[in-house]
């Protein structure tokens, strides 16, 4: 978080945060637990405004300070910030902080600051939105025309049949080039829970293969917004009990990297193991043809 010199604004008044949907959270500390109630305030923070386009915004007595990453917030978001808070009379200063792979941040002393304030934000004057209308998209497909069909199903029959571990990833990396994982709904908070993986994503985050089994995946995936995006595709195959096919189209963080697009064909399904237990199996191969954002 940038810090600001001493004697920019007097003793803090309010804070709160503005969701994608200008949803204005003032009960911080209850959305931070929802989020995740492992890290500390700050970090979660942060994680919000960098990676799932919250705008953050402190109001002083003499005036806000805004943060936010640009291309990363929508249109309501703005506009719930115009609207609601960009008041002049009540904020003679604004300071506004954004992210561009580092804090930078300005003062906003002229007449027109709330143009200013937006025009910077939105990074054109005529209103549009930098970037994705949506970083995470995909499409589902017939199970016949995805390539993964065929290991997806071999896969099946034989973690049923009860291999020892070290088969069971032997089998899966080789199958699948080590892009897979086999992971859970934890009973005691929801979360996701990776049980294993394969080594297939270091080019993504070089010790996600070590570091995640235990480990929900909104803590190892370094892009929370895209962790709680995969999550509820996995909940929803293993509620269903339904195997899915589809094509991903995404813009993802990784170990504090700006946005990378990946595009991939994946496979998602409820898997039961010999000794009963049920878990959630996917796996994927990249596909650079593939582009949800033609008709997005």
């Amino acid at each position: 978080m940038p810090k600001l010199g001493s004697g920019a604004f007097e003793p803090t008044n309010s804070r709160f945060l503005i969701s994608r949907e200008a949803e204005l959270e003032h009960d911080i500390d209850a959305l931070v637990r929802s989020k995740n109630p492992f890290l500390d305030r700050e970090t979660v923070i942060e994680n919000l405004v960098r990676n799932c386009g919250y705008i953050d915004v402190h109001r002083y007595a003499n005036g806000l300070h805004v943060r936010c990453r640009p291309g990363w917030v929508t249109s309501k978001s703005l506009g719930a910030l115009k609207a609601d808070l960009l008041d002049e009379d009540r904020n003679p200063r604004i300071v506004l902080s954004t992210h561009f792979g580092r804090w930078s941040t300005q003062f906003l002393r002229n007449t027109n600051r709330t143009r200013t304030l937006i025009d910077a934000v939105i990074g054109c004057s005529g209103g549009e939105v930098i970037g994705m209308s949506e970083r995470f998209l995909n499409r589902g497909i017939a199970a016949n025309r995805s390539r993964l069909r065929a290991p997806a199903e071999t896969v099946r029959r034989q973690i049923s049949a009860g291999l020892s571990p070290e088969a069971m990833q032997r089998m899966l990396n080789d199958a699948f080039q080590g892009r897979w994982t086999l992971s859970s709904i934890s009973d005691a908070d929801g979360q996701v829970v990776i049980h294993n993986m394969g080594d297939g994503f270091t080019p993504y985050h070089s010790n996600w293969h070590r570091s995640a089994p235990g480990v929900s995946l909104a803590m190892c995936c370094g892009d929370a917004a895209y962790a709680d995006w995969v999550a509820g595709t996995r909940r929803h195959v293993l509620d269903s009990d339904r195997t899915e096919f589809d094509e991903v189209d995404v813009y993802a963080s990784f170990e504090n990297s700006n946005p990378v697009r990946i595009r991939y064909e994946r496979v998602t399904m409820p898997v039961t193991l010999g000794h009963g237990s049920r878990l959630i199996f996917s796996a994927s191969v990249g596909n650079a043809a593939i582009d949800l954002r033609k008709s997005a």
